[in-house]
């Protein structure tokens, strides 16, 4: 198994922008110029091993974009017990990833907003606990200028009454 293409479907050739003709005959992983998630090497004993491979790889296309695609490996063992074929299927997960990244940052927005949000009612909750405090100062105030204000009257109205029998018997 030397990694030349022997097959290249329509699906590749839209996907990768690189027609059959230019696919055909050449390396895979030197052609999308293949970015493997762990060492080709241990990707290459796994297929030996289980007979199948699955992961994530970044490929590069025709145009220089690069594509996140899901592949999945099946290798055809021959009478010798050694890989003769491959088959490798890739999907683009390209949008999926570039979603997922932008759902964890707006998850991290939403997180920091309702941290703030949080602030903001442990603050207004203070201002109201403080606002309740001063609201009962004043009602007692009120009531103790009320009671002082009582028997000041009764004084006042006393000494009013007094200099008025004052002022009659003089």
């Amino acid at each position: 198994m030397d990694g030349a293409i022997i097959f290249w479907s329509k699906g590749a050739e839209k996907l990768y922008g690189l027609t059959k003709e230019e696919a055909i005959g050449h390396d895979i992983n030197s052609l999308l110029k293949t970015e493997f998630p762990q060492p080709l090497e241990k990707i290459l004993k796994t297929l030996k091993v289980d007979g199948k491979w699955s992961g994530e790889i970044v490929h590069t296309c025709k145009n220089g974009d690069k594509l996140v695609v899901q592949s999945f490996w099946l290798a055809k063992f021959g009478a010798d017990g050694k890989i003769f074929e491959m088959l490798e299927s890739n999907v683009d997960i390209t949008q999926r990833i570039e979603l997922q990244a932008k759902l964890e940052e707006s998850a991290i927005r939403v997180e920091e907003y309702a941290n703030q949000m949080e602030e903001l009612a442990n603050t207004r909750a203070a201002q109201l606990r403080d606002a309740e405090r001063l609201a009962a100062i004043g009602a007692t105030a009120g009531m103790v200028g009320h009671d002082i204000r009582n028997p000041l009257q009764a004084i006042t109205g006393d000494i009013f009454l007094a200099k008025t029998d004052f002022n009659c018997t003089s």
